[in-house]
């Protein structure tokens, strides 16, 4: 499925960024998972290596600070060899504050995240992309893109959106895709209760 690509995934420690890690671990393809909390990375990178006949790495990160990713990126280079898809499924381990108006320093520390974290990212991973001729670049966004409720998650994952066209058609010329996934409420150990109310 995954042709042998070597796939970044930021976030992952999250429920999204396990499951993204599991489907190319089966496939026979090498990972390298990233987030900020070193002992949690630790944790999931050995619950998801056994069975895995390719690598799984975990390197610490923090996707808001450039130099932090400058060394995701240069040291997922070193262990896979070199990166073919990024997976950007960091997100603000504080849901939004629902509301017309939302605290600024929120609405801000969401953005640089979700939105300047992924257009970081994305610039970082772009030329190892074009030195091979192809790669893809995966946003989360979600619903609160286009449905009312939370001023912040709705500017956060609007701004995702509006890069990915962005970056999609800056980007397509070098045979790179760029692409957005939005989904709704998943049920996850941190969506459990609000689910089950839904």
């Amino acid at each position: 499925m995954f042709n042998q690509a070597n796939i970044l995934i930021t976030g992952g420690t999250g429920p999204l960024g396990r499951a993204a890690a599991a489907v190319p671990r089966d496939e026979g393809v090498d990972v390298v998972l990233s987030a900020r909390n070193e002992a949690r990375l630790a944790e999931v990178v050995a619950e998801l290596r056994p069975g895995a006949t390719t690598k799984i790495e975990g390197i610490t990160a923090d996707v808001t600070d450039e130099a932090s990713m400058q060394t995701l990126v240069n040291g997922t280079v070193e262990r896979l060899g070199g990166i073919d898809i990024l997976i950007h499924g960091a997100t603000p381990t504080v849901r939004s504050v629902g509301g017309a108006f939302p605290d600024e320093a929120q609405v801000l520390a969401e953005l640089g995240i979700k939105a300047l974290g992924g257009l970081r990212a994305a610039r970082m991973v772009t030329p190892h992309m074009q030195a091979n001729g192809w790669g893809r670049i995966i946003f989360y966004s979600g619903t609160n893109a286009r449905v009312t409720g939370s001023t912040s998650g709705s500017i956060r994952n609007s701004a995702v959106i509006a890069m990915t066209k962005n970056l999609a058609n800056e980007l397509g010329q070098f045979g790179i895709n760029v692409s957005a996934v939005n989904p709704g409420l998943v049920r996850t150990e941190r969506t459990a209760d609000r689910a089950q109310r839904m």
